[in-house]
């Protein structure tokens, strides 16, 4: 813990207001402004050598989540008085930075519980005749972590918001703020999902504000990553959202939905630890006692509280679980029922990371299965234990993403709407979220390799494949949606050599049809566990309500290749001709012969 304070004291010392602007100043810049409903708003233009980006930050959609408002649902934001300065960008919300990078440390160190806000980066072109794509982009974290400040604005203005795009970055409640459970839900006073309703109310602000920006609100694309994409595929199966809320998604690597009160162990921990669990006689308090005792304490106790918990398998918060309201589903297989399909570009990459290694947890297998197995843990735990134990640490975080993942586009192509899957794997960049380095520069200084010619040509792709996407709702040539039995997917990698001026790509993005990327994985999730959910109880009769699962595929299910259907067909019609000509025409030419005598 002293080493991420040490930290903390040299970054306050070197970091100034330029680190969080990307190199632009702008105080001299030249200012904008806007009239939302509750009022005026300034913020700045960001030049680039492909146009102008009106850049607005810290536009407050809700209120402050402090004191009473502390765990409270998101209230929304009254009018204000005068012009709001948008030029600068809110603090981060409450996070633990000690196992953080220096890159990341540096846009964390300022940190309040007042920072539910959005930043808004909207071509200078769009206006009310000439409405553009909103993308509403969620950021990753593990649900405990990240923060808008992060992400580069020059990056997104000269990929996307100075090319006829409208980009919102929403920032939402984390860790025990965003997604407590140490008891019966209250409502409104504590819901589980305060995070997701952040999310929420962000995305109603922008169906009712962004055409002020020159967004058009019937054209929104959600884009998610990791965590981001776990919630964004919340959004895309909650009641709470309308299912025409969104126009595309784009979900990198998105989380697993989460069991019934997954993160109730988690906040009972924190409730303990910080001495609001028990009173003075030792006798467990009351839900409104422990809440009134939880606001009490500063933001700091809380989060120091929870560091433990990023030891556990899955990492400390799970985000979203079933609330009754936002999402109500406790199983995969009644959250996938209510999935709302729409033209959907996912991928992961081909390593993703093994967050399980370096972890001496004995149940990481049961962690993992409890997400899918909730009432066959000990079966399905075991299953687990034979595939990827073997005496050693299970690095199963791997195929997990990979299976989660498919099983969304697999799901979507199934209910009638165009899948793209993109196993991403260029060249010393295939780890968990190497792709946002080269999308908008994320995390670039830890990752993008300047005197790599490959990187390079990357960097100028992958943003025109993503634009394309977001402006057209289609992707390069060649690339085919997945089919009815999830196969199909596209290879991204571009390997090159020699010197930028002078160059030979030797590995390029490709498409490849009729296979299912990591097809183990997806038999092991999808189809092996599966089958223990659904084996015949003891009257012989399948036990649907206990399963967590989709139904595993039957053996047509799985498809037989249409080739072989055809080799059958023309195998059966020659030997038929066959047949005929060695029994059938004899029998002709001696009825014939019969009838001239």
């Amino acid at each position: 813990m002293w080493r991420g304070f040490v930290l903390l004291f040299l970054f306050n010392s070197v970091i100034s207001q330029d680190d969080l602007s990307f190199g632009v100043d702008v105080e001299k810049a030249p200012k904008v402004q806007r009239q939302l409903s509750q009022g005026w708003i300034e913020g700045y233009e960001l030049e680039t050598e492909f146009g102008t980006a009106n850049v607005f930050k810290k536009i407050p959609f809700i209120e402050p989540p402090v004191g009473p408002l502390r765990f409270h649902a998101p209230v929304p934001v009254r009018s204000w008085d005068g012009i709001l300065d948008a030029t600068k960008p809110a603090p981060a919300c409450p996070q633990n930075y000690t196992k953080m990078s220096p890159y990341s440390l540096k846009y964390v160190k300022e940190q309040s519980e007042d920072c539910i806000y959005l930043n808004v980066y909207a071509d200078k072109r769009c206006n009310q005749e000439r409405l553009c794509p909103v993308v509403f982009y969620i950021h990753g974290g593990e649900d405990q972590y990240g923060t808008p400040r992060e992400f580069n604005d020059v990056e997104i203005a000269r990929h996307f918001a100075a090319r006829e795009i409208v980009w919102v970055l929403p920032s939402f409640r984390l860790g025990i703020l965003g997604w407590m459970d140490i008891g019966p839900q209250i409502w409104p006073d504590a819901p589980y999902n305060a995070g997701l309703l952040d999310l929420i109310q962000a995305l109603r602000w922008t169906q009712r504000e962004i055409l002020t920006f020159g967004g058009n609100p019937r054209d929104i694309v959600l884009f998610g990553h990791s965590s981001g994409g776990h919630l964004g595929s919340a959004l895309l199966s909650s009641v709470a959202v309308e299912e025409k809320a969104f126009s595309r998604a784009i979900l990198f690597s998105p989380g697993s939905v989460a069991n019934a009160h997954l993160n109730r162990p988690r906040s009972s921990f924190i409730l303990e630890k910080v001495g609001c669990y028990l009173n003075d006689k030792l006798e467990p308090l009351n839900m409104t006692s422990r809440l009134d005792c939880l606001r009490k304490k500063p933001v700091e106790e809380l989060i120091n509280a929870g560091i433990p918990l990023e030891g556990m398998r899955p990492q400390g918060f799970s985000g979203a679980q079933p609330d009754g309201y936002t999402y109500i589903e406790p199983t995969v297989a009644g959250y996938m029922n209510r999935w709302h399909p729409l033209p959907l570009l996912i991928g992961v990459t081909a390593v993703e990371n093994d967050f399980d290694l370096g972890y001496n947890d004995t149940d990481v297998c049961l962690n993992y299965v409890t997400l899918l197995c909730p009432n066959r843990k000990d079966e399905c735990d075991q299953k687990c234990k034979d595939r990827y134990a073997h005496g050693r640490e299970l690095p199963i975080s791997a195929s997990f993403v990979h299976a989660f993942s498919w099983i969304l586009g697999f799901v979507n192509t199934n209910q009638g709407a165009p899948t793209w899957y993109q196993v991403w794997d260029e060249y010393h960049a295939n780890a968990h979220a190497d792709e946002l380095i080269f999308a908008f520069g994320l995390n670039a200084e830890e990752g993008f390799h300047r005197r790599n010619v490959g990187h390079q040509i990357m960097k100028k792709f992958f943003p025109r494949l993503l634009r394309k996407f977001i402006l057209e709702g289609s992707v390069v040539d060649g690339w085919l949606p997945m089919d009815a039995e999830g196969r199909g997917y596209y290879y991204n990698n571009i390997k090159a050599i020699g010197k930028p001026s002078n160059y030979t790509i030797v590995e390029k993005p490709h498409f490849v049809p009729n296979v299912i990327f990591d097809e183990p994985a997806i038999d092991f999730w999808w189809r092996d566990l599966a089958h223990v959910h659904w084996h015949k109880g003891d009257q012989g009769e399948e036990e649907e309500e206990a399963s967590g699962l989709p139904h595993p595929p039957s053996p047509k299910e799985e498809g037989v290749p249409w080739w072989i259907f055809v080799l059958v067909i023309i195998i059966m019609l020659i030997l038929a001709m066959s047949l005929f000509v060695v029994i059938g025409v004899p029998i002709i030419w001696k009825t014939r012969q019969s009838t001239k005598h």
